[in-house]
């Protein structure tokens, strides 16, 4: 029996690996289900789970929430976020105060209103109350053209010249500047260049040569003063006696016209003069050279020249002129 256990334990091949001290000052875990070398590794039970496995649907629809969010363009960007800050505008600053009155003036001599706070109101206002007041400045290169084409010459060493459409485009200017002038003061209505300068004379449509409309100016320094503009017509109205006016000659404002209509030759559209130069002969000096010098066939005489519908002050100055209450000639332009 003991020859046998003692046979026993020599031919059982011992498995236990030899005693390292590196084991006891390890920090790693014993591993008391080691394996030789050559074993596979232990295949580990499923953990235990409450889950329930899902059906087809639910893959479907979660493939699908998944599908919405992902990128539907390959070359898609974020959109850039400007973080650049804009330029400031730049305060606004109350350049007039108001204090509850009217900032706007009327001149009582020009009649222009305007803004009397304003820089650019009030250099508007003194450029427009000369022209109206002192006459239009026409400059030296004019006054040189008028010198060598003086129609006749007036008193304080003023003269008369005319302008028509066989001048020069810079005489035409500068006659179309005192006509703005005039027509603005009197409130008429604008005249066009072609009626202006039309080389058509005849009121009727016939070809006849020469200027439609010849323009008198009246020159005083460099600055024009009075002006006339006289046109060619073939009829006009005769004034008749208003027997409700007292007035005398050149005083009474009442105007009555005949139905028939009569021949004439002349008619005056425009006549002006600055304020500060009237009751100074201006306006009638004009008529008369209109009278001696209006190109016509034959002789004018004051009964050919009517005048086109004359306000208060050209219905005195025509009384005046014809030296008559009634009887010369009105038109319609």
């Amino acid at each position: 029996m003991d020859a046998w256990v003692q046979r026993s334990r020599t031919s059982t091949p011992s498995t236990t690996l030899p005693f390292s001290d590196d084991t006891i000052f390890s920090d790693s875990l014993a591993n008391t289900d080691s394996t030789p070398p050559s074993s596979p590794p232990p295949i580990l039970p499923d953990l235990p789970t409450d889950q329930e496995p899902e059906s087809g649907a639910d893959k479907d629809s979660e493939k699908c929430r998944l599908e919405a969010l992902r990128t539907v363009s390959g070359n898609s960007r974020r959109p850039f976020a400007n973080t650049s800050k804009s330029p400031l505008e730049p305060p606004l600053v109350q350049m007039q105060i108001s204090l509850g009155s009217n900032p706007q003036k009327t001149c009582k001599e020009c009649g222009m209103t305007y803004v009397r706070s304003s820089t650019e109101d009030s250099a508007l206002h003194d450029r427009y109350h000369s022209r109206n007041l002192d006459g239009v400045d026409l400059g030296k290169p004019f006054r040189k053209w008028a010198d060598m084409h003086e129609l006749c010459s007036a008193r304080e060493g003023a003269l008369i010249v005319v302008v028509d459409a066989n001048c020069r485009a810079f005489e035409r200017r500068k006659a179309r500047e005192v006509l703005d002038v005039v027509q603005k003061d009197l409130g008429a209505v604008d005249i066009p260049d072609a009626k202006l300068w039309s080389k058509d004379r005849s009121a009727t449509g016939e070809a006849v040569e020469g200027s439609h409309c010849r323009v008198y100016l009246y020159i005083l320094g460099l600055k024009c003063v009075g002006l006339c503009l006289a046109e060619y017509i073939e009829s006009a109205s005769r004034t008749i006696e208003s027997h409700g006016s007292e007035a005398g000659i050149g005083q009474g404002p009442s105007l009555s016209l005949s139905d028939d209509m009569e021949p004439a030759k002349v008619g005056i559209s425009r006549i002006w003069t600055s304020k500060c130069h009237r009751k100074r002969g201006i306006a009638v000096a004009l008529l008369d050279s209109v009278l001696r010098s209006f190109d016509v066939e034959g002789t004018l005489t004051k009964a050919d020249i009517a005048f086109s519908q004359p306000t208060t002050s050209g219905i005195a100055l025509a009384r005046k002129w014809h030296g008559k209450n009634d009887g010369w000639l009105v038109y319609v332009d």
